[in-house]
């Protein structure tokens, strides 16, 4: 009986530390996956800007030009990860560019040939390649470019360096053993912390496992199984979650021999005296889970607050944490201020409805839409306009909602001035009328025939034809030819 007890308690430990382990990778794949697409949201804001000023101003002249080259390096500055934001023509050929290096040719490349070919290609996002002018492993980030005539203009295109990847996955901490790598459409491996001795090798690297051969296959986008790995040969419990358009897709892997290290010690100890210390034994698991559960949330609060969009976990619709950028982006005094609030104060009550509905969807396990628009309030009394995105995460007290808000004011300003602009060149140019081709005009009399045979007065078929409208006077030459008297002459005199 006693071993029986022991060994159900042992077997349930077991368990409970691989959802743990389930748990832990899948909450920190999807704050990851966030981060990585809270940056792609922001390169393509910059890009979006980038493409909307380059057709309203024209493609320019096929040399640099100053006040645009200005234009895309203070782009390109207001997100310090990108190795530049730049641009090409129709050809191919860098015109603008911000940051080092030279002009070069980019036809070849699988971007630029899915702008070219492709009307309407949304935002690309390349395979990893050699940047050409930093020389550095990169991914591309690109829009289309268009002519006033819908013709292909080129692209706008941002740089990212494969080691701001890294830099990216290093904020997690997947335990001893474990890794978080990132990998591209085609499997290979872009990224992957810690770094190993044979990094380059593992760089490209396409073997993946049956199970995750099966889950990309199914076209899901967030899943949790457990393979050994094809790297180090050791058994993991993976998260899986796509990014990006399911360019690229995350594994936050956690090696079973480090999270059941204290597990496997735990049962040693307990098989050794299972009569005497059964109860101690299952006492010792409990708390080991306690312990593992505290570290669990601790990592992932770490996480969170160093994120570079506003995120707040919320319980019941109320606040329970936020982090730094929230207290930036609300422009409050400190992250103590939100704590206890709710979620709608301030907000107007179709909003507040439309927010508590959704978090109460998501505590109840109903499915949701993937984000919405709403406007927030400032304790100045000013508002902005943002982007939400929320998502379910296990907390050791219980199941929270994590919120992520994007400032977009500048952005919903931009696209009412564009559609403003629009619609006024769309009026200026009703209103023009021209007369073009050719008129068939009189040598003697100067009438013109119309398209029906009509000879018209020129005055009378120009008025016709445009907004111009005439006044009649007599010019020196015919009032000294018709009139020579009334012009001061004493003819014959």
């Amino acid at each position: 009986m006693l071993c029986a007890t022991a060994w159900r308690s042992m077997a349930h430990a077991r368990r409970a530390a691989y959802d743990d382990a389930e748990r832990n990778t899948r909450n920190l794949a999807r704050v990851l996956a966030e981060n990585l697409e809270g940056t792609i949201r922001l390169i393509d804001l910059a890009l979006s800007d980038a493409k909307g000023d380059l057709e309203r101003g024209g493609l320019g002249r096929p040399i640099p030009d100053p006040a645009k080259e200005e234009f895309l390096s203070r782009l390109s500055s207001r997100i310090p990860v990108l190795d530049g934001i730049r641009m090409a023509d129709s050809s191919g050929r860098v015109l603008l560019r911000a940051g080092p290096g030279g002009a070069v040719e980019i036809a070849d490349r699988d971007y630029f040939v899915r702008a070219r070919s492709e009307p309407s290609p949304g935002l690309i996002i390349s395979a990893p390649l050699v940047s050409r002018i930093t020389g550095k492993r990169s991914v591309v980030v690109a829009r289309r470019i268009d002519r006033a005539d819908r013709a292909f203009g080129g692209v706008v295109y941002a740089v990212l360096a494969i080691e701001q990847f890294t830099r990216t996955l290093s904020s997690v901490d997947a335990g001893r053993d474990g890794a978080v790598l990132l990998r591209g459409a085609d499997n290979g491996v872009i990224a992957r912390f810690p770094e190993r001795t044979d990094q380059g090798k593992i760089v490209g690297h396409k073997v993946v496992t049956p199970e995750l051969e099966a889950i990309l296959a199914s076209g899901k986008a967030e899943v949790t199984f457990i393979a050994t790995s094809p790297i180090d040969e050791q058994e993991k419990v993976n998260a899986f979650r796509r990014v990006g358009g399911s360019s690229f897709y995350l594994l936050v892997a956690a090696s079973s021999e480090a999270f059941l290290e204290s597990w496997r010690a735990e049962a040693r100890r307990t098989a050794a005296a299972v009569a005497l210390f059964v109860l101690l034994s299952a006492g010792a698991a409990w708390l080991l889970l306690r312990s593992m559960k505290r570290e669990t949330e601790t990592r992932f609060r770490a996480l969170i607050d160093g994120a570079p969009i506003a995120v707040a976990l919320t319980r019941e619709a109320r606040v329970l944490y936020v982090n730094r950028e929230f207290v930036r982006t609300f422009a409050i005094p400190s992250a103590e201020a939100a704590i206890g609030r709710s979620i709608a104060d301030g907000v107007t009550p179709a909003d507040a409805a439309r927010m508590a509905e959704r978090v109460e969807r998501r505590e109840r396990g109903l499915p949701v839409e993937p984000g919405f628009e709403v406007t927030l309030p400032r304790p100045d009394g000013s508002a902005f306009r943002a982007a939400v995105s929320d998502a379910t995460v296990e907390l050791a007290d219980g199941p929270a909602v994590v919120g992520f808000i994007q400032d977009i004011t500048d952005r919903k300003r931009s696209e009412e001035e564009r559609e403003r602009l629009i619609g006024d060149l769309q009026k200026a140019l009703a209103e023009v009328k021209k007369l073009s081709g050719m008129l068939p005009i009189c040598a003697h009399c100067k009438k013109i025939r119309d398209d029906q045979g009509y000879w018209k007065r020129i005055e009378t078929f120009i008025r016709e034809r445009s907004s111009a409208e005439f006044t009649h006077g007599i010019c020196p030459d015919c009032a000294a030819r018709y009139f020579p008297y009334d012009s001061g002459g004493e003819k014959g005199a």
